[in-house]
Order: structure tokens, then C-alpha cells, then sequence
């Protein structure tokens, strides 16, 4: 019986110590997507209309109605002047909730915070995000949020301007007294001196008392309102940076030049300006013929049958010209290079495309393209 013993106790040991060995699987963690084929929509807009676009454009209304409802200019921003734009990133998890609030870029006086403040309130809200979807499932996607906050000088600031300082003494009237005169005065008067001793007349008499309801009124009479404050005197105004973006956003503090999302009129692939109308739709048309007609498919990605979408993120400047590109999303293979060679190559065509336009100026402009490789087997 000990030894059944001995033998149950060391087996049960032995056991322990393995299970105690044995590592904890690792939690697997959600791809994280920058872009996707349905992008993230903010809650309201969802069975009101039919067309994708139509809905993508009313959850974007809709969040920009909720920011600026409940986003406020902070106070301490507001007396010391500061302006600019915050960028808070986030994601939109497969639940629609909101989780990793980051705040990217900040100008102080605690208008990061708010902005942060804003976002992470949407988790508050009776309805959730619709998730982004990537091929029929929901996926967690980046979302990146540029706010704006800029003063600007109210009504209540437009006070008339203090009256002018009065004039210095004129050399053509002065006060002049002489020895055993008194109070003697000469007057210039059209370039002809009059001399002579003038007696000034007396001071007139002081006016009459004002009747007693009179007096009373003056004695009731409130204190001047000071000077408004400068809150008072400054119209606070948070703008979203035109349309959110989804993709990583380069953020510098010392940006010369401002790059725009989404503009009034976007950049335009060169060969349509002369229609007048469908300019846009024309634009899109001869990009998707070019890219058909210059992308190659990589010997590589053919070999090991690499098929999916490949992300390009470039800039279309104030002159039509293509910089700063870059691969957001590759699929390996070459594929990511040979669609990059393409998208460069565009600076050696005979015309540039059209800029994009933001208030009657060309602006420089971010620009995403998406490339899909795909083998058709015979």
C-alpha cells in the first residue's frame, strides 16, 4: 500500500511539474488594418439609404455634427491665444467600439486633451460604429482624426476706435503773459497780428440744476460694463480637417506646406480638362488605363501565385506633380515596387494632373490608390 502510495504521489508530481513547464498560449491578436474595402462608419446613417456612398457620406455628417456639439475650445487655449490643428488616432474595433486613443500631434493649452476627450465619449454613445469590412468580415481598422481649433475676432470686438488725442497748441494761438498784465491774449488772425491788451470776457455761469427726478435717475445710474474679456471678444471655432482619413498620417511640426485629404476639387489624372462636364469620372477612367497599361506583374508574385491588393499613398502638389509616394500595404512578391514604379513614373508623362483645389487655390493634395493583382487560371 505505501508503495501504491509513492508511485500515485510521484506520477502526481511529475505531472505538476510538466503542466508547471508547459508555456500559456499566446493570446492571438486581431490584425490591425489601415485601409480596407468597406472603411469604419460612425453610427446613424445605417438602412437610410441604399447606395454605399450615400451612407459613407452621412456617417461622416453625422460624426462631424457629434464633434462639434460636444467638443469645446479649453479655456486656457482660448486666453492664451493658441490655434492650429490636433490629430488624435484611434481604432474601431470589430465591435464597433473605440479603443486606442492616441494623440499624435498636440498645440497645447489642453486642446489634445479635449480632442482625445471627444473621441474616447463616442464609446458613450446609445449606438456603436459600423467595423470596417475586409472580405465579408469585420476587421479592426486605424482611423485618423486632424481637429482643428482657430479663433477669430467676434462682433462685440469692432468698438469704435478711442477719439484722437487733442491737437498740440497751434502756432498761430498761444498764451503769452506779460509783466503787469493780465491774462492778455493775442490771436493771430489771418496772418494780420492784433496787439493790444483784450480782457477775456467772464466764464459763463454754470448751468442749472436738473430737476430732482432728474437727479435721482443720475444717482441710479449703473457703472460703465468693463472692458469684455477676451473669450468674450473671440469667436472659438473647431473645424475637422475637411473629411477624417483612415490611412497613417506623417505628422511633422514643422510643416511648410500643408497636405490636404480631401479638397473642394480633388487632383485630377491629366487628359479630360477639356470636357465640361465628368471631368472627375473621365479622370478616373484614363488613371485606370495607364496604371493597365504600365504595371507588369512580377515574375516573382507569378511563381508563388501572390495575388491581393497592394496600397499606394502618394501626394499630388500645388503643380500637378507626384511626390513623396510610398507602399501603405504590400502583398510581397515585388508587387508593392512595381506598383510604386508606376505611380513615379507618372511625373514623365507629357502633361501634369490637375491640382486639387481648396477654396480657389491649389493645394497639395494626399492621394491613395489601391492595386489589385490577381491570375485568372485558364
Amino acid at each position: 500500500m505505501k508503495q501504491i502510495t509513492s508511485l500515485f504521489l510521484m506520477s502526481f508530481l511529475m505531472i505538476a511539474t510538466l503542466i508547471a513547464q508547459t508555456p500559456a498560449p499566446e493570446e492571438a491578436t486581431e490584425e490591425l488594418f489601415k485601409v480596407v474595402e468597406q472603411m469604419p462608419r460612425f453610427p446613424g446613417c445605417e438602412g437610410q439609404f441604399k447606395d454605399n456612398s450615400a451612407i459613407e457620406n452621412c456617417s461622416k455628417q453625422k460624426m462631424l455634427e457629434y464633434i462639434y456639439k460636444n467638443l469645446k475650445y479649453p479655456e486656457a487655449a482660448i486666453k492664451d491665444d493658441i490655434e492650429g490643428m490636433c490629430v488624435v488616432q484611434f481604432v474601431v474595433n470589430t465591435d464597433g467600439s473605440i479603443a486606442e486613443a492616441n494623440l499624435i500631434r498636440d498645440i497645447g493649452g489642453g486642446c489634445g486633451e479635449a480632442s482625445v476627450d471627444v473621441v474616447n465619449s463616442m464609446n458613450n454613445m446609445t449606438e456603436r460604429w459600423t467595423p470596417g469590412m475586409q472580405r465579408g468580415e469585420p476587421v479592426r481598422v486605424m482611423y485618423t482624426l486632424p481637429v482643428r481649433f482657430r479663433l477669430e475676432s467676434g462682433p462685440s470686438e469692432k468698438m469704435s476706435p478711442p477719439p484722437p488725442p487733442p491737437p498740440p497748441p497751434s502756432k498761430k494761438m498761444s498764451k503769452k503773459k506779460k509783466k503787469g498784465d493780465r491774462n492778455i491774449i493775442e490771436i493771430e488772425d489771418d496772418g494780420r497780428p492784433m496787439t493790444g491788451g483784450v480782457t477775456p470776457p467772464p466764464p459763463p455761469p454754470p448751468p442749472p440744476a436738473p430737476p430732482k427726478k432728474m437727479r435721482d435717475k443720475v444717482k441710479q445710474a449703473k457703472p460703465p460694463m468693463p472692458p469684455p474679456s477676451k473669450s468674450d471678444r473671440k469667436e472659438q471655432i473647431i473645424e475637422i480637417e475637411d473629411v477624417p482619413v483612415f490611412e497613417d498620417m506623417a505628422v511633422e511640426e514643422d510643416v511648410e506646406e500643408e497636405i490636404f485629404k480631401v479638397v473642394e476639387n480633388m487632383p485630377r489624372f491629366p487628359g479630360c480638362e477639356d470636357m465640361a462636364k465628368g471631368k472627375h469620372k473621365c479622370a478616373k477612367e484614363k488613371l485606370m488605363h495607364y496604371i493597365y497599361g504600365q504595371i507588369r506583374y512580377p515574375e516573382e508574385a507569378r511563381k508563388n501565385n501572390i495575388t491581393g491588393k497592394v496600397v499606394i499613398q502618394f501626394v499630388v502638389d500645388k503643380k500637378g506633380k507626384i511626390k513623396d509616394g510610398k507602399v501603405l500595404r504590400d502583398i510581397g512578391g515585388g508587387c508593392g515596387e512595381e506598383a510604386l514604379r508606376v505611380v513615379n513614373e507618372m511625373n514623365y508623362l507629357p502633361k501634369s494632373w490637375s491640382p486639387g483645389t481648396q477654396r480657389g487655390r491649389a493645394v497639395n493634395v494626399l492621394f491613395t490608390l489601391p492595386v489589385s493583382f490577381g491570375i485568372i487560371k485558364e
